[in-house]
């Protein structure tokens, strides 16, 4: 059984549902990550997410695009990415999920990636540009070795699709919760609920909600509907306002610790709910109780790309024309990757 596998049956044994935390992986610098990520786990983290920077991120908003530039101009990518995880497999236990785009995968190689990837002690990748119907040849290298290959499922994803979506993902499924870019959002989803639903009707993986959730009164309303809860841009936010800081990793755990707090188990096998009780939370609303963690910004509603923005049935967040050109890391044809639509 994989990790991620061990992890989901453990908490949802104990009534608890998982809490994945993001970080742009060399933001403000590689040590750094490494040490905010053992101090996430520490403070409650179930899953460690960290974003492998590209230089055209599709599916990512302002705050995430910023700390991705600031991870590049120091000289962070996917090789040395795979080499923190590495050292910090020494001291985290906890699940490690990378996300990235195709272009870094291609250009490192299928087999050598999945084979680098599970020997630094990666347990799962998510490739946001990258649809199912053409992960096949991903899959083919990363199954043997262990790695599970992750999907993202959108709120315009059909019915077939989501089948699709939840026959092709291991370790969990990545609902996405809202059309649009990565960043916190005032108000959760209307139809969250329905999302979340219609994957149940389909799959009985575990399914981890992510996008516009920053606070913790909407990571308690989304775990009483999924397994788990991702939260991204909020923590990005917070290193980036504490870069120069010397208590970022100190605040940062705290932050983490009071996500995490309305996750925690509601007893050995407590079922989870159909019913989102909190479709709507108040854009004013603070973090109480720790007046250093920073105060949420007012709801700007969606980052306004003027890139290609998805199509009308996509799967994947970013599924916005393609693998993005870099000016930084060149475009790799995608030519020689065999669609695998039928299983």
């Amino acid at each position: 059984m994989t990790r991620l596998a061990t992890t989901f049956q453990r908490l949802r044994a104990s009534g608890e549902r998982a809490l994945v935390t993001y970080f742009t992986a060399g933001d403000p610098s590689l040590e750094a990550t490494a040490r905010l990520a053992a101090e996430a786990e520490r403070r409650g983290a179930d899953v460690i997410e960290l974003g492998v920077p590209f230089s055209d991120p599709l599916a990512d908003g302002p705050v995430i695009q910023r700390a991705g530039q600031r991870a590049l101009a120091a000289g962070a990518s996917l090789a040395r990415v795979l080499e923190t995880v590495k050292t910090l497999r020494a001291e985290v236990r906890a699940p490690i999920v990378l996300l990235t785009y195709y272009n870094p995968v291609l250009a490192f190689g299928l087999r050598p990636f999945a084979e680098a990837a599970a020997k630094a002690g990666v347990d799962g990748v998510i490739v946001a540009d990258l649809p199912p119907e053409e992960a096949g040849p991903l899959g083919a290298e990363a199954e043997p070795v262990g790695l599970d290959v992750v999907h993202l499922a959108a709120p315009t994803s059909t019915t077939d699709r989501l089948r699709l979506i939840a026959r092709r993902s291991r370790g969990f499924i990545y609902l996405v919760s809202l059309t649009g870019v990565t960043g916190e959002r005032a108000a959760l989803s209307r139809e969250l609920e329905a999302q979340v639903r219609a994957l149940r009707l389909v799959t009985a993986k575990p399914v981890c909600v992510g996008f516009g959730i920053g606070r913790p009164e909407q990571v308690a309303a989304v775990g009483r509907l999924a397994d788990g809860v991702i939260v991204g841009s909020a923590i990005v936010r917070l290193v980036e306002e504490r870069a120069g800081s010397p208590t970022l990793i100190s605040d940062v755990g705290d932050f983490i610790a009071s996500l995490k707090q309305p996750l925690r188990g509601r007893g050995p096998g407590a079922p989870v709910s159909t019913t989102l009780s909190t479709g709507r939370v108040a854009a004013s609303s603070g973090h109480d109780g720790d007046a250093r963690l920073p105060r949420p910004p007012e709801d700007t509603g969606l980052h306004r790309s003027t890139r290609a923005q998805p199509r009308p049935d996509a799967s994947s967040a970013a599924k916005l024309g393609g693998a993005p050109t870099s000016e930084r890391q060149p475009r790799v044809s995608r030519s020689r990757t065999s669609r695998s639509a039928s299983e």
